[in-house]
């Protein structure tokens, strides 16, 4: 079994945080509670890490 290497789990990451942003948002529109807003941080700010991480790690395969 090949085990995933940091770039291919911190992709993996990524997609799963876009695809919690659009369901949280789409919930948000739906409902318009201020509660649904307080579970987008973490789902930002792991994105945003995640994206850092990525942008690092192609930048050192190249």
């Amino acid at each position: 079994m090949k085990l995933l290497t940091m770039y291919q789990l911190a992709k993996w990451i990524c997609i799963l945080c876009v695809g919690t942003l659009i369901f949280n948002g789409f919930l948000y529109y739906q409902f318009q509670k201020q509660e649904l807003l307080y579970s987008l941080v973490p789902a930002i700010v792991l994105a945003l890490i995640t994206g850092m991480f990525l942008l690092t790690a192609a930048n050192k395969k190249a």
